[in-house]
């Protein structure tokens, strides 16, 4: 192997270690915890620094933008495809969320008035359930970082893959 082939490889096997958190050999699969702890760092979870978050932690608005894939079942087929959204979400500090927003399900627009409540760790991960105003049931979860000045989240409804980035308005 020469110095040209053996360097994407390298740096390809390094990025699956970064990407699922562990290496794989013949034994089977070999944990990383170098990279899980430089990862969490890089999110804003170090917690040596004794940061603890909680619900108070979020307050205020924060805009959004979020994207995605739908599919079928459980969505109807007219609704299967691209996800695309835009909007607010205001988050009281107790427990209680609302969001208003517009989103595009396979190029199908629609706005929404959301409300619901959410759950916050102390290690800045959490979850939201709420519904729209036609009565769809949402579940997220997600984690704070930056002292809760952004929020990252994924839509945990079965035939969803949709991720979204809130930053404190």
């Amino acid at each position: 192997m020469n110095k040209r082939t053996a360097v994407p490889i390298l740096l390809l096997c390094f990025t699956g270690v970064l990407a699922f958190g562990q290496w794989t050999d013949s034994s089977g699969p070999v944990p990383v915890p170098v990279v899980a702890q430089e990862q969490e760092q890089s999110a804003g979870l170090d917690f040596r620094g004794g940061h603890r978050c909680s619900k108070r932690t979020l307050r205020g608005s924060y805009g959004f933008t979020g994207s995605g894939f739908v599919v079928s079942p459980p969505f109807p087929p007219e609704l299967a495809g691209p996800f695309a959204a835009a909007g607010v979400f205001s988050f009281d500090g107790n427990g209680t969320e609302s969001a208003v927003d517009t989103v595009s399900f396979n190029g199908r627009i629609r706005r929404r008035v959301i409300t619901g409540t959410y759950m916050v760790e102390e290690d800045c991960r959490g979850s939201i359930e709420d519904v729209d105003d036609l009565g769809n049931v949402r579940t997220i979860d997600f984690v704070i970082v930056e002292n809760g000045k952004e929020v990252r989240i994924i839509n945990t409804l079965p035939g969803t893959a949709i991720t979204a980035v809130l930053r404190k308005q």
